[in-house]
């Protein structure tokens, strides 16, 4: 196999790869900053020394399949998000039975839900960029260019 080939084989795999790590560290350690393009930034600022002297053809492949990774791990972090404002608003719901004694019997417990019912007020629906990663992910993975 020609060096060259190897190089662009490599480059290709580096920038798959930053982009996962970027991913998990952004979700960890930047959840408020943790986009598509931001992911994007990070990782190609991270390999361009390496990917300018690979090939365009094949690290443009491998850059189409990180943002596709990347708008799976997004729309997974999103509904994630989601899921844990629900469970704490519902915990929330359930400690002030647990906490007033309504929790003892059935009859007790269903007369509290009776008179004061849960209310999600405070988890907000999916913002503009969880559906734009969604939709984006969908796609990408629907037409079959990303396996």
């Amino acid at each position: 196999m020609p060096l060259k080939c190897i190089l662009d084989n490599t480059a290709a795999t580096m920038v798959r790869l930053e982009a996962l790590k970027t991913n998990f560290n952004f979700s960890l350690e930047h959840p408020e900053s943790y986009t598509c393009e931001g992911v994007t930034l990070y990782y190609e600022e991270a390999l361009h020394a390496l990917t300018d002297l690979a090939d365009g053809e094949t690290c443009g492949a491998a850059r189409y399949k990180a943002d596709a990774d990347t708008d799976a791990l997004l729309a997974v972090f999103y509904s994630e998000q989601f899921v844990e404002k629900l469970l704490q608003t519902v915990r929330a719901y359930t400690v002030v039975f647990r906490d007033s004694g309504r929790v003892n019997s059935l009859s007790d417990l269903k007369a509290a839900c009776g008179e004061k019912t849960i209310e999600f007020g405070d988890v907000e629906e999916r913002s503009e960029e969880a559906e734009a990663a969604a939709r984006r992910a969908i796609s990408r993975w629907d037409h079959g260019r990303c396996l």
